[in-house]
């Protein structure tokens, strides 16, 4: 069962995110934890070692895709799926989102969003990459 972990800066999308998750993943995936980025929540990722960190961005893209790097210091050996709620054509000119393991558009979510979960806890092996590879 793959471990999940959502990140979002509204409670209510990371809910929504999470029934989905639930409804469609027929027990093939599981939600460990959410987080906003505020008062150290995302602590909770390193207790959790998830599989896959879904972070979701929204108007202040540039600065949560910047935050890339402390998502995979936090769970090493981790996939992160970027989801973009602002559209294809504001992605493509913000500069990180290019980090991630995958990325979908908010428009792509109820079809897609389970399939490439599964994909990316397939692909995952869990173990830290060390700096001399």
């Amino acid at each position: 069962m793959g471990r999940i972990f959502l990140v979002a800066h509204h409670p209510g999308f990371r809910v929504a995110l999470a029934v989905t998750i639930q409804n469609q993943s027929r027990q093939k995936l599981r939600i460990v934890g959410m987080a906003g980025w505020a008062n150290g929540e995302l602590g909770a990722i390193g207790t959790v070692q998830p599989d896959v960190v879904v972070l979701v961005v929204g108007l202040e893209a540039g600065s949560e895709l910047r935050r890339l790097s402390q998502l995979r210091a936090l769970a090493p050996g981790c996939q992160i799926l970027v989801v973009d709620t602002l559209g294809e054509a504001c992605t493509w000119q913000i500069r990180g989102w290019d980090a991630a393991d995958a990325l979908l558009h908010s428009e792509q979510l109820a079809t897609e969003l389970v399939p490439a979960l599964c994909r990316l806890v397939a692909q995952g092996d869990r173990s830290p990459v060390s700096p001399s590879d």
